[in-house]
């Protein structure tokens, strides 16, 4: 059906309503139908702003999945030269009350 069918089958289909319903019916019937319309439309606009989001979301997971191949070595190599504080810090390596005199006559 193209464009001009379209719109002679709707005019065609409220003239029909028109003759065979009372005004309240009609008037009952244009609000449902402007309902469902929005509905209608409510939905595909969801459906394509999800399938946006989701083309996106694909988009950037691939762009990030190549991105962290090219950047592990680099920070691999970050990492490797970063000494752990912990290790040195932490309470069993702690020897700052410990005496660190070497000269034999001073020792406990």
């Amino acid at each position: 059906m193209n464009d001009c069918g379209l719109i002679a089958a709707v005019s065609g289909i409220a003239c029909t309503i028109i003759k065979s319903c009372s005004d309240d019916e009609i008037s009952i019937l244009s609000a449902v139908l402007t309902q469902l319309g929005d509905t209608l439309g409510t939905y595909l606009t969801q459906k394509e702003i999800c399938k946006k989001r989701l083309s996106d979301n694909n988009d950037d997971n691939a762009d990030n999945q190549k991105e962290g191949n090219n950047n592990k070595h680099s920070e691999l190599n970050k990492n490797s030269n970063n000494i752990n504080i912990h290790s040195i810090t932490s309470p069993e390596n702690d020897n700052s009350n410990a005496n660190t005199d070497t000269n034999p006559d001073t020792l406990n």
